[in-house]
């Protein structure tokens, strides 16, 4: 009997951790998931509680390249993350990094990958 096309294995898949939740110096990337992953995603905080400052600023992810710490020193890969804003991580292959960038040391930030 041939098998249902909507019914397929599930693959389990355990959320873990990102590498680190905080820019320990502002002006200086960290890398937070490093590939092979199933995707994930990264969250910049609504607050300034929340992200560990006296006001809130944004945090800048890329994929390809290393983020700078402002608007000025983006580039065409780097994701520019407001307060309260996401990013979806997609599946990644090995060794592909995954990085960001904030103004201020301790800026906070949370998310997993999968």
């Amino acid at each position: 009997m041939p098998q249902n096309p909507l019914q397929f294995s599930p693959v389990l898949v355990t959320p873990g951790a990102l590498l680190t939740s905080e820019v320990t110096t502002g002006g200086t990337a960290v890398t937070v998931i490093t590939g092979p992953c199933r995707g994930g995603f990264v969250s910049n905080p609504a607050s300034a509680a929340g992200q560990g400052l006296g006001s809130t600023e944004d945090l800048y992810l890329d994929m390809v390249n290393v983020p700078g710490s402002t608007d000025a020193t983006g580039n065409g890969t780097t994701q520019t993350l407001v307060a309260g804003q996401s990013f979806a991580i997609p599946p990644l292959r090995p060794g592909v990094l995954v990085r960001v960038n904030a103004t201020s040391s301790g800026h906070l930030f949370s998310g997993v990958v999968w």
